[in-house]
């Protein structure tokens, strides 16, 4: 028995459990240096393991790999070449997750393989995948997938993620008619089509070029479609899908939602569209529903009737009066940012928030936020508060207040001042970044709207806001370069 068999033999003695053997920090008692000196596993087969699951190990080489393992995990170990896992001819389900592998041609010969998951690596041919004719689930997302040559006889295929690649032709996928679930998130496919025989259960087709989702129309066994940040104007085909449970349409350019009349969706992401009529919406209860960015809305009674949504965002929306919102007291996650605000009294019986955002508003009285719970996080960065003694007994480590007009600082010791003149970074991040991104002309344009009102209202000196930028931006150029210098000094004395 040579060094790496010892070592993992001490390995295997300390992580026992069902004929499996983990090498992995999570699940056993031994150290990552243990775990850095494992080089290989074949003493496996000599120790009637079945099973064999590693992590984190990045030395570890494949090269003498035991045939007796039907079950083989070994995920974020840097591996770049798989060569000798042929010899693993009795794999059934194989994870070689978060690694360095672009070529796979030596699965060729692991004819019994059901589960294949290669998430995470640099893979770009994948026809050797053809002779892996009992596959039933396989996980390909995050590669650099751009044929799918190879996948059309796949005959058992259940289960297909090819997420985050470079695919644009999806045809021979036409023959894989046992597919349920079919993720193609993030890829650059404009044509549908060869899908129109399939009976999906749940699709992703999310940021691609997709215009018509017309051969989705005999697909009535779906239950979960996404469809998010396309160039979808026309839903109709949605009209037939009684069994749509979640369905993402954030980010396209539909106006009419007439097709989604009569449906029970839990959740519901509208966002980002054209839409000016939710009337469709009427009877609907969903538990989730988005509808930020949709500034042609006027009427929103009908959201009064929704009163089990637990996850509501009307961000952007050009509100200023969200009273139709005080009988949504299930509500969990509230988000109002970037609207004209100025009334709160809504949220007095919204006791079950836990978010709540009420972001670049016209809010000045905070007194209805004392019915609201004191660990409840909440966003009023962007108002005209002027007084904050409503929320006195809040925990201010969940609130951001910056941008705010606030001078009496009384009741508050010298950490509570300190929390207001340096909020949190991570909760504003958390509540706008993704919004900034995902929109940036609505949130450039909605903040010059914002400063130029405050302008207008105060009567502000267009030099002095310029001299406070220029201040600001001297004073985080010291910041860094202090920062620079301590780190260059820390290095010196290691």
């Amino acid at each position: 028995m040579d060094s790496d068999d010892q070592e993992l033999l001490k390995l295997y003695q300390k992580s026992i459990y069902d004929q499996s053997l983990q090498i992995n920090y999570n699940y056993t008692r031994y150290t990552n240096r243990e775990i850095a000196k494992v080089k290989s596993i074949k003493l496996a087969e000599f120790l009637n393991i079945s099973k064999v699951y590693a992590f984190n190990c990045p030395y570890l080489s494949l090269e003498h790999s035991p045939q007796n393992l039907t079950e083989c995990s070994i995920n974020n170990c840097e591996l770049k070449s798989i060569s000798g896992i042929e010899k693993m001819i009795n794999l059934i389900s194989l994870e070689l997750k978060d690694n360095n592998i672009a070529d796979i041609s030596p699965l060729k010969s692991l004819t019994k393989i059901e589960i294949l998951n290669l998430q995470s690596n640099q893979i770009q041919d994948i026809s050797i995948l053809e002779n892996l004719s009992c596959l039933e689930k396989l996980y390909l997302n995050n590669n650099k997938v751009n044929s799918l040559q190879g996948l059309g006889k796949q005959l058992q295929l259940r289960w297909l993620n090819l997420q985050l690649n470079q695919v644009t032709n999806i045809e021979p996928l036409s023959t894989l008619l046992q597919l349920k679930r079919l993720i193609l998130d993030g890829n650059q496919v404009e044509d549908i089509g060869s899908l129109c025989n399939m009976n999906l259960e749940e699709f992703g087709i999310s940021n691609n070029k997709i215009t018509s989702i017309e051969p989705l129309k005999f697909s009535k066994s779906l239950n979960e479609l996404n469809l998010a940040r396309n160039q979808i104007n026309n839903i109709s085909v949605l009209s037939e899908m009684y069994g749509l449970r979640i369905l993402d349409l954030e980010s396209n350019i539909i106006e009419d939602i007439t097709p989604l009349k009569g449906k029970y969706i839990y959740k519901l992401l509208l966002g980002s569209n054209n839409i000016q009529n939710i009337l469709p919406l009427a009877g609907m209860e969903p538990k989730e529903l988005t509808l930020q960015y949709n500034e042609k809305i006027s009427d929103y009674s009908i959201l009064r009737n929704m009163t089990d949504v637990k996850y509501l965002d009307l961000s952007s929306c050009k509100l200023q009066n969200a009273s139709f919102l005080h009988q949504m007291t299930e509500l969990i996650t509230l988000k109002l940012s970037c609207n004209k605000i100025n009334d709160i009294a809504f949220v007095r019986g919204m006791r079950r928030l836990h978010h709540l955002d009420l972001s670049y508003n016209s809010i000045i009285d905070l007194t209805p936020l004392q019915c609201v719970d004191y660990n409840t996080t909440i966003y009023l960065h962007g108002n005209r508060i002027c007084d904050m003694k409503a929320i006195k007994n809040h925990d201010l480590h969940n609130i951001t207040l910056n941008f705010n007009y606030i001078t009496d600082y009384t009741h508050l010791d010298q950490d509570e001042i300190n929390e207001m003149e340096e909020p949190s970074a991570e909760l504003v991040h958390q509540s706008n970044i993704l919004s900034k991104i995902n929109q940036p002309q609505n949130y450039l344009q909605m903040m010059f709207n914002r400063k130029r009102d405050f302008l207008e209202q105060f009567e502000m000196n267009m030099y002095e806001v310029n001299d406070q930028i220029q201040r600001a931006l001297e004073e985080q150029t010291i910041y860094v370069q202090t920062f620079v210098m301590l780190m260059n000094e820390s290095e010196c004395c290691q």
